[in-house]
């Protein structure tokens, strides 16, 4: 009964639909008292025993000593007593009319995934891994036995076993028939006479049958589009998934991959990077000393009118220091408006 009363208050019982069953060993025919602390400590929980009739039969006496508990109500529960023949005890059948909602969920793997990030770290364990039971192995056996549950741990510890969830693809599937290879052999045809003769005429066939083999696929990817905004059952999220894919599509992707240096193009990213730092390197040095000898020289603005009549003043800028700077700094009001790098 404690393991029992255990186990109820571990899964919260009184929040959820359970059904018990097994062989508790306690007889229900009998009137007596571990029936009775049985059934109480159910009642507890809201749980009842379903009175199954004779569960375990032999030549001396009928016993119901197999259980179907649950809290569910009784009409909506059916039971049955099955005569199977493998012992002395009967077998009990139960079902529940449920109904289960009819959600699409995506299909799931349980497995290990590799990248370079957990190989490294494979890679490392197996470098600081002992192999002294492998070499000290009395037998080729014990030695494989012994290597291949070092290397299994080691796998397991840097590339764990992940739920892996596959998407359903959101694109329109694109089905050819024989009429798009028909028209993408034409094209091509057209296209490799006209590479070898660069003829006008040949030229205007070529793009003839582009027009057409595009035109084609066009129409194919159009009415697949529409097939799958038809088919789904949220449309509107399914039109902003084909907008979605078609806009991932047309984005460039535009990566350096070579750059002139020295009047020589680069290709090599080790020397390109080389060189764009050194760049950076030696703009920056030379920027620090332009400022240094701006800071010892005063540069005197003088008023655009040199007019003596006029009221503005030539004006000198001096250098100044660190503590200066951070004293206006400070007596700054907090806003938006400027940025200190």
């Amino acid at each position: 009964m404690d393991i029992l009363s255990e186990i109820l208050n571990t899964t919260h019982a009184e929040n959820k639909s359970l059904v018990i069953m097994g062989d508790v060993n306690i007889d229900r025919l009998k009137l007596n008292s571990d029936n009775k602390i049985f059934e109480e400590e159910l009642l507890s929980y809201g749980i009842t025993r379903l009175p199954l009739p004779d569960t375990r039969i032999t030549a001396t006496s009928k016993t119901s000593i197999d259980c179907i508990c649950t809290d569910i109500q009784h009409g909506n529960i059916d039971y049955t007593i099955v005569e199977a023949g493998i012992s002395d005890h009967t077998g009990q059948i139960c079902s529940l009319p449920t109904t289960l909602e009819n959600t699409r969920r995506n299909p799931s793997s349980f497995n290990q995934k590799f990248n370079t990030e957990n190989l490294d770290c494979f890679k490392s364990k197996l470098v600081n891994e002992d192999w002294s039971c492998v070499l000290k192995a009395n037998d080729a056996e014990e030695a494989y036995n012994e290597f291949l549950t070092a290397v299994t741990r080691t796998l397991d510890y840097a590339c764990p076993k992940k739920r892996i969830r596959f998407k359903h693809s959101s694109k329109p599937k694109l089905v050819y028939d024989g009429e798009v290879n028909q028209l993408k052999g034409e094209y091509l045809k057209a296209f490799y006479k006209y590479e070898m003769t660069r003829n006008p005429s040949d030229k205007d066939t070529m793009v003839s049958a582009k027009r057409k083999y595009d035109n084609k696929l066009r129409h194919i990817k159009l009415n697949s589009t529409e097939e799958l905004i038809n088919k789904s059952s949220n449309k509107s999220k399914a039109l902003w998934n084909v907008i979605n894919a078609e806009k991932q599509c047309k984005k460039k992707q535009d990566h350096l991959t070579r750059l002139e240096v020295n009047g020589n193009i680069e290709e090599d990213p080790t020397r390109i990077v080389n060189h764009l730092n050194k760049y950076f390197v030696e703009i920056a040095d030379s920027t620090l000393k332009e400022s240094r000898n701006q800071l010892h020289n005063p540069v005197i603005v003088t008023p655009l009118n040199s007019n003596q009549n006029s009221i503005i003043t030539p004006i000198t800028l001096t250098p100044t220091d660190e503590n200066e700077v951070l004293k206006t700094i400070a007596t700054l009001k907090p806003t938006l408006q400027y940025l200190l790098a």
